[in-house]
Formats: structure tokens, sequence, C-alpha cells
């Protein structure tokens, strides 16, 4: 289905690839396009005004002493989630991909709009500015990890599990906007943990579940037929990185890991 062109916005990283391959099997992606990290010194300080420097700390003490060993232990698990789901971490071949400092950037656009996609697909990347977004001709979907818009930012499963709130432990794929995961829900799907899940794991779990989602989706979306659903809840809320107080509190107990 190489007609609907479709476009994949992402980062040089495991679950872009994810993305790509997954769409790529299916439809044919026209091109995979790669923003550059953010300078992690500018990410820290924008954090630390943000949050301020006790979160941070927090934030930073959880994933330098904790996740790195969630991820050991759940190493195995993700495999089997990985083929569970039929996702290929592999890099597409050179010529498909394009590479840009920022998905805000002009070069961005300049590539978009000779590429005319019907179909933008998000894969983790930074904040669309409003002026990017304005520039669009085309729908911009996105796959959260989380139940919009009660659990936007990062982490939605996690913050679920940890509130006792697993009947909202899910996934959303929705519209993008100028706002935080905020934009119109298309469709959302809870998931399944078992004793064998972490915090590293419930993410791949929730793009698996996500994918499946978005590929019933895509071809309605692309022809213009596909309208927005009632989310969940309408309760709403912005997430962040856990502390490691809050790690442990939560794995005491509630038996959240």
């Amino acid at each position: 289905m190489d007609e609907m062109r479709l476009v994949v916005l992402g980062t040089d990283s495991a679950p872009t690839f994810a993305v790509y391959n997954y769409l790529q099997d299916r439809f044919g992606v026209s091109k995979l396009i790669l923003e550059d990290p953010e300078n992690r010194a500018t990410f820290l300080k924008r954090r630390l005004k943000k949050l301020g420097p006790m979160q941070v700390a927090g934030q930073l003490a959880f994933q330098l002493l904790v996740t790195p060993a969630l991820r050991r232990f759940g190493a195995a698990r993700v495999r089997a989630i990985q083929d569970e789901f039929e996702l290929k971490l592999n890099p597409p071949e050179q010529t498909k991909i394009k590479h840009v400092q920022s998905v805000n950037s002009q070069e961005a656009l300049d590539i978009l709009r000779e590429l005319d996609p019907a179909v933008i697909v998000l894969a983790g990347t930074r904040i669309l500015s409003k002026k990017f977004l304005s520039n669009l001709q085309c729908p911009v979907l996105n796959i959260h990890a989380g139940i919009t818009p009660l659990y936007r930012g990062v982490h939605g499963a996690y913050w679920a599990l940890a509130e006792g709130r697993p009947d909202l432990c899910g996934v959303t794929v929705h519209r993008v906007d100028t706002g935080i995961d905020t934009g119109e829900v298309l469709e959302q799907r809870l998931i399944s943990v078992t004793k064998l899940d972490n915090f590293a794991t419930y993410p791949w779990i929730q793009l698996g579940e996500g994918l499946a989602v978005l590929a019933g989706l895509l071809p309605q979306v692309a022809n213009g037929t596909r309208r927005g659903v009632p989310p969940f809840t309408t309760e709403s809320k912005l997430r962040h990185h856990p502390t490691i107080w809050n790690y442990v509190f939560c794995r005491l107990h509630r038996g959240v890991r």
C-alpha cells in the first residue's frame, strides 16, 4: 500500500525502528526521518527549571541505580514481547532514512513538503512546535504509552499500576496537537501485565498493542473517514519520570515493579 504515502518521524533507537518495520511490512513507508538527540545539558537545565533540583535528583538516581537492573532482569521478557508482537528492531537501509537536527527544523518541513505524505506517524520525537504543525497538511498520529488524558507524559503504564488503576493501564493512539498528549483520541486499549513484567517491559507491551491498533486505523485516517472517540477518562495529569523514593515506596507497598 505505498499509495498511502506514510512517513515516520523518530530517533535512532530500537522503538523507532520497531514502528518503522511494523508499518513498512504492512503498508510501505515512504521515508523514515530521524532527528538528532537533544543536548543533554539543555534537557537537564529545562527539567531543573520545571521540576526543581530535589525531584530531578530523585529521577536521576532512579535512572542510574534502578533502571539498568530492571532492564537486565526484564531482558528475556522484552524479547518474548517483541516476538509476540512481531517487532523487528533492525534499522532500515540508508536510502529510506533522512537525518535532521530536529523535527521542528525548516529542513524537516522541506523534506515533508517534498514527500507530501498522507499520514505522519511519530515514534519518539521531541514535542512538535506550533509552527511545524501549522505547516502540515496531513494528519499526524502518535502511539502514546498511557491512557490519556489522565496519564499524559511518560510511563503511563507504571503510573497507572502504581496508583492502583489497572483499569487505566493501556495505550492511546491519538492525533497530535500543540499540547502534550492532548490530541483527539482515535482509540485506546488496555494491556495485561504478568509477574515477569516491570518498569522496563511495560513500554514494549504498550508499543506492541499500540501498533496493532494503529495498523487498523491507518487506512481510515488516510482516507479521512476516521473520527475521534471518547477517552476512557476525562481526568487529566501530566506525568514525569519516577523518583527513586517513589519507585521504592510503590515496590514495597503496592508490589509494582
